[in-house]
């Protein structure tokens, strides 16, 4: 399994430091959340030598696929200097945040979606059902709708399993069905941290803070899989919580070979 640690464009202080775990062995990847309007060739130069895929930026910070691309052109410039740069396109997608109509925003999603195929090699990541600000309605978060989105567009998908364990929850259904319907999709990657199983709210904890079933979720994931650590950081320059995650995740996948 190839194991990278997410990190945003602003988080600088990191890079050396990524670049030693790469050269090290520790991570095969960095995914790279790109931050609107941060962008610095000097400040990114340490993750050159790494395999990167890109995330785009988020509703929080203005991107929704479920609006005209009009309204997010900026956003999309912006990351065009990032693939330019690192000269890779795979890019992770969060689908849209519901505008009217719940039907109507997955075909808005769609269209996007479809228009941007030409530029992006688009990863496209499931979501909770309800936003960070506890009241909007995400596009994707149903593992029905996010297979008629995928199918529609024939792009790859990353399965998050805290998005779909809070999403299942909100709908108070068994999150291991959620889970497997999006294993049946085939992901090509997948997100973890540690959160609350029984919580509709997407939080992300270092791994053993929460009452994920981590060795259960862990072994859903396929040997050849790529999983994305998506803990919390204080320390920005040692990265020392994330050589403790990497260790916790790295000890169970070796106990799984015994």
């Amino acid at each position: 399994m190839k194991l990278g640690l997410k990190i945003w464009s602003i988080n600088h202080p990191s890079f050396i430091r990524l670049n030693e775990f790469y050269q090290k062995g520790y991570i095969d990847y960095v995914e790279l959340y790109t931050f609107p309007e941060s962008f610095s060739q000097e400040h990114l130069a340490p993750l050159l030598d790494i395999p990167i895929i890109l995330h785009a930026p988020t509703f929080p910070h203005g991107m929704n696929l479920a609006e005209p691309l009009v309204k997010i052109a900026g956003l999309l410039k912006d990351i065009q200097q990032y693939i330019a740069f690192f000269k890779e396109n795979k890019i992770i997608f969060h689908p849209g945040v519901m505008v009217n109509t719940m039907e109507e925003s997955i075909e808005h999603t769609i269209l996007n979606l479809k228009k941007l195929k030409s530029e992006f090699d688009i990863i496209l990541e499931n979501v909770p059902a309800i936003g960070i600000d506890n009241k909007s309605l995400m596009v994707g978060a149903d593992p029905v709708d996010f297979k008629f989105i995928k199918d529609k567009t024939r792009v790859k998908s990353c399965l998050d399993f805290g998005h779909a364990i809070n999403s299942a929850n909100y709908r108070a259904i068994d999150p291991f069905v959620y889970i497997m319907e999006f294993l049946w999709q085939q992901p090509f990657m997948f997100h973890l941290s540690d959160g609350h199983f029984n919580s509709h709210i997407d939080v992300h904890l270092h791994y053993k803070e929460g009452t994920f079933p981590l060795k259960k979720l862990i072994k859903m994931i396929p040997n050849n899989g790529m999983l994305s650590l998506e803990t919390p950081k204080i320390d920005f320059k040692h990265l020392s919580e994330d050589l403790a995650n990497l260790a916790l995740i790295k000890k169970i996948l070796d106990e799984g070979r015994r």
